[in-house]
This record gives structure tokens, sequence and C-alpha cells, in this order.
């Protein structure tokens, strides 16, 4: 998914054989190919091409299947399923390795035919403006308005809700400049590691080779590559250690991880060795990754090998949730880059064996590849939020959702982007007449813009968005959706509004606990009853970002103004083991309010709270 890759062989004199190339396959290729008067057209590596071609389809089809998935909290179905949930975690353990892999390989060809100057200059063009301009005002917002509208914080229409886009900070606010909170946080990624890694990557004028060019003869034997996924491993287990999975949320794996993999890409194609070695071995590494990858799928879903501590999901209870074991998941995500590592090999080498061909339809999709990205998840979760409301099965959902969105997101590339240079140059795509003039003054653009994100990341964090004070101790009234809450007078404190407390949240002065309220937090259809409860208070808790939430127990009762209330006691984990009571009221118009009591201290305290709250 690297946008500017010359795959190309060593130089080669070849001017002569550029001259019987049609002028139109050569603007094609413009988005992929530098042309210069050292490279023919067959030093092209197209098998690089094929498989990031194979890679955005699966990434589309691995967003389609998000909204039927156990894990998703932004926009879901009713009803999740293990077939939608078994791909995204057979595709979570190589497609984004895949992509940094690729992209890694892109670098060490343009940094052939490319000053470090120029490199950047060419990254801001082809990365930069897509994240400042599209990312930032066009692509996120709609993403988070669905998100917002899905779990029923916003019912206003898009454009009414446009300026709310700017309140606070991505999660606990809406803005998501640059690629924060979204699918294009791939991007911000690559930027950030090319600028990092530069001086790794740059050849030295006096050897013409890079620090890492150098260092990869060692890595020629296949047992020295085979040990590559020890670092990735290491990171993968140490995030966890740290209490950090929860940033796996981008692409399945941390930040640390994937830029090994970026510069495992550029390691790779800076030697012919390395190359062959991956081409000989492919098929034993492809089997091994196949083994281990069943071996892995069974384990986490508890199909035939169900293992205490490392089975997440319950095969024959659906969606069921089992405990995890941290130190063992420790383990299990070291286990994970091995698995990533064989993919890698294996993908690398059978795609050099069969898909190093060319012809027009790689052409066309390999210029689509940048466009399709940037648009496919906004415009699937669109589609989505209308589809799931539908009576169908899942199935039917799932390849509506596909189908639509790929027929919407071709049309939008096909008939505006290729069409309108302007609309080329805002997704880094080039333009048929390039001029320096024109590209510095993008360049310059890009440099205000990008402060004027800063300027409004900083303002947004800073907003002060506080629920309002109590307009009598005890009393909470909320005019915007018609009710109140009397709370004990010693919790007449003003809070802070979070993006999950859509309504307000409330601190306790004295004792560390406080309260959480939302609206329609479950749709009014779902019963008050204990074993129904237990489900979607689990989601909602996973949709609170809480690690391995547990169900203890669940009671229905009555509040003193006679209101039925369903309570569960919630244990999760933190970085230190913390205890929930949860409560689900129904009010006179059968709207649900959801509002969840956090204390450290244990449930007796936070028990005599909650019971003595009226709700009218």
């Amino acid at each position: 998914m690297e946008w500017d890759a010359p795959y190309v062989a060593p130089l080669m004199p070849a001017v002569a054989t550029f001259q019987g190339l049609e002028n139109s396959i050569m603007k094609n290729q413009s988005s992929t190919f530098t042309v210069t008067s050292h490279v023919t057209q067959t030093d092209r590596l197209y098998y690089l091409d094929w498989l990031r071609v194979f890679a955005i389809l699966v990434v589309f089809l691995h967003h389609c299947s998000k909204i039927f998935d156990y894990h998703t909290t932004d926009l879901y179905n009713t009803i999740t399923s293990f077939v939608p949930s078994l791909h995204r975690e057979l595709n979570s353990l190589w497609i984004m390795p895949l992509f940094f892999i690729i992209s890694g390989a892109s670098v060490h060809y343009s940094l052939k035919f490319r000053s470090a100057g120029g490199f950047i200059k060419e990254r801001i063009l082809r990365i930069a403006i897509p994240l400042v301009f599209i990312g930032t005002f066009v692509i996120n917002p709609p993403q988070i308005y669905i998100t917002r509208l899905f779990h029923g914080q916003f019912s206003i229409g898009f454009f009414q809700w446009y300026p709310h886009y700017f309140d606070g900070v991505w999660p606990g606010g809406n803005f998501a400049p640059l690629g924060i909170g979204t699918h294009l946080w791939y991007l911000m990624s690559i930027f950030i590691f090319s600028l990092i890694l530069l001086p790794l990557f740059i050849p030295l004028k006096k050897t013409g080779t890079s620090a890492i060019s150098r260092i990869s003869n060692l890595f020629a034997n296949p047992w020295a590559l085979f040990l590559l996924f020890v670092p990735v491993s290491a990171a993968s287990a140490l995030f966890e250690a740290m209490g950090l999975g929860n940033i796996r949320m981008m692409g399945h794996w941390d930040q640390i991880s994937f830029l090994f993999f970026f510069g495992y890409g550029y390691l790779i194609f800076s030697n012919k060795r390395i190359q062959e070695t991956i081409r000989k071995y492919s098929t034993a590494f492809f089997v091994v990754a196949l083994i281990l990858t069943v071996l892995y799928l069974d384990s986490h879903f508890g199909v035939n090998l169900i293992i205490s501590g490392v089975t997440e999901h319950d095969f024959l209870k659906i969606d069921a949730s089992l405990p995890i074991n941290h130190s063992v998941w420790i383990a299990v995500q070291a286990f994970r880059g091995l698995i990533a590592w064989c993919w890698i090999i294996g993908l690398l080498g059978l795609g050099r064996r069969f898909l190093n061909f060319n012809n027009k339809f790689l052409v066309y999709s390999n210029e689509a590849v940048l466009p399709f990205y940037i648009l496919h998840h906004t415009i699937i979760m669109i589609v989505g939020f209308f589809i799931i409301q539908w009576s169908s099965s899942i199935g039917t959902k799932y390849f509506t959702i596909a189908m639509v969105s790929f027929a919407v997101i071709m049309a939008i590339y096909e008939i505006l982007i290729r069409r309108v240079s302007i609309l080329r140059i805002l997704v880094g795509m080039k333009i048929k007449n390039d001029s320096r003039n024109w590209q510095t003054a993008l360049c310059v653009m890009t440099g205000f813009f990008f402060v004027l994100v800063m300027a409004l990341l900083v303002v947004s964090s800073k907003a002060e968005n506080m629920s309002p004070p109590p307009t009598k101790p005890g009393l909470y009234v909320n005019e915007d959706f018609g009710f109140q809450l009397t709370f004990p007078t010693s919790m007449n404190k003003q809070g802070k509004l979070t993006f999950y407390d859509v309504l307000f949240h409330i601190k306790h002065p004295k004792k560390t606990l406080y309260l959480k309220v939302r609206k329609n937090a479950i749709s009014a259809n779902q019963p008050l009853e204990p074993q129904a409860g237990k489900k979607w208070i689990k989601r909602i808790m996973k949709s609170f970002h809480m690690k391995h939430p547990e169900v203890l127990s669940t009671e229905v009762f009555t509040t003193p103004d006679g209101t039925k209330a369903l309570y569960a006691t919630i244990k999760f984990k933190t970085r230190t083991l913390s205890l929930v009571g949860t409560y689900a009221f129904v009010d006179k118009n059968g709207k649900r309010l959801f509002i969840a009591g956090y204390n450290d201290g244990g449930f007796e305290p936070l028990e005599q709270i909650m019971k003595s709250l009226t709700f009218k």
C-alpha cells in the first residue's frame, strides 16, 4: 500500500527500451513507477504490485467483516457471527505486516533515484497531503459521525453536526486529525517511520550503500532470516506485559512491531541473496504459517483446542468471551510474531514465483490502490449503518455491504478522482503535467495546513466540555433529553464530559467513585432480565474498552421512585483490579439509560449509592 514504489533491479543502461512503450501505459503507471533512463519495464517486481492489490482487497473485506465481529464496538450488527470473527482474526495475523514490508521495499527503490530532500518532498506529496487535507477534513468526520449516531450520542444531520467535529480530541472528543482514530493511521505511521529511519536508509556517498544494506548479508542464511521474528515477538510481548494491549486497535499490532516490519522490507529488498533465500524456502515457511495459524485460531475460538487462559471465545456459545490469563496471553502475543513472519516469507516467495508478470488489470488496479484505500472504510461505515438495520441474515447483509461499498468506491474513483487533477493531487496520485513549481507550492501549503491542524488539535484538547452543575444538591436536570435524575446529596459535584458520557459524568467529592450515564446504550426491546442482561452489559463494557470484563452477578430491582432496573456486578482488569456496578433504567417513554458506577474499594459503598438514586 506504499504509493511510490519503483521496484527495479540494479541500474541498467536501457534508454532505448522505453522508446517502444505506449504513452498511455506509462501514464497509467505513473503513480507507482518512476521512469528513468536507467530502468527497463522488465526490471519491475510486479509480484509486489500483485500482493499490494490482493492485500487491499483483503483489507476491504476485513472491514466489511468488522461489522459482524465479536470484538466490534464502533458500528456493529445486532447479531454477531463466528465466520466474520474468524475472518478478521486470520487477516490480522499477516495483512498489515505485509503492507509494511511492501512499504519498506518501496523506500529502498525510491532512494535509488532520490536524494534525502527529494524523498521527503515525495513523502509530503504522496502521504502528507492526503492526511492533512482529505483525511482530517473529509474522510475522518463521517466515520466519527456514524459512530456517534449509532451509539445515540447525536440525532442531528451530518452538516449540522460537523461543527461539533472539533469538540475535543478522539476518543474523548470528536476531532480526529491526520490518521487518529481512523484507518488512515497507516499513512501517518508510514510517514513517521520514513522520517525516523531515513538516516539508516540513505546510501552513503563513499560506499553507495546504506547502514541497513551493509548488515543485510548477515540475514542471507535461512536460519538468520527466520530469527528476525524475535524482535517483533519481543515487542508484542513487552507491550502486553506493560498493559498496553489496547493499542492493537490500530491494525491488531503495536507500532514498534510495525516499525520492525517496515525496516525489514527495506532490508530484504536491499540484498539479492536474501530474496533468493526467500524464494528457495518460501514453501516451507508458508506451510509452517498455515499449521501455526490453524493452531492459533482453533485455540483462540475454542473449536477443538480449548486452553485455559488462552481461549478467548467459546465456539459453542457463539460470542461468549472467556477470561484470559494475562501471563499466558503475553506468550500468545509473542507467538503471533512468529506466525506473521512465516506468512511474510511465504507470501513474498510464492508471489515471486507465480505473480511476477504484468497486464492491463494490474496497471489499472495498482494506480487505484491509494484512493481506494483512502475511501474504503468511510464508505463501508456509511453503507453498513443503513444495511444493518435490515431484518435480513448476516450473509445477506455482509454481501450487500461489500458489493454496494465496492461499487460506490469505484464509481467515485473512476468518475471523479481519476479524471480530475486537483482530486488526484489531494489523494496522493500524480498528474499528467509534473511541475516543480506546483509541487513546491503544495509542500508549502501542506505545511501551513499542518500547522492549522495542530492548532485545532491543541484547541480541541484544551476545550472544557463540562457538564452543567446540578440545579440543587443531588438533582441533575437535562432539558435536551427531557429527564432528571436525583442523586444523594454527597454526589452533587460537577464533572467532565467524555466520549462515552453523552449526558454527564459526575464524581464523588471524597471517594474514588464516579458515575457515567448514557442514553439508548441498549436497544429498547432488550428485556431487563438477569440472564439476557449479561450479554449486552458485557458489550457495553467492551465499548468502554475495559479489559476482559466478567459479569459476576445480575439482579432486577425497583428504585425508590418505582423504576425497574437491572443491576450487575462486573470485574475487569486495569493496572490494578477494579470493581464495577452497572445499572440499566427504563424511563416512562421506554427509552433506556445506562448508568455505570466505578469503585476501587469494593461493591458495598457503590451499591448503597446506586440504589438510592431516583429517576423521574
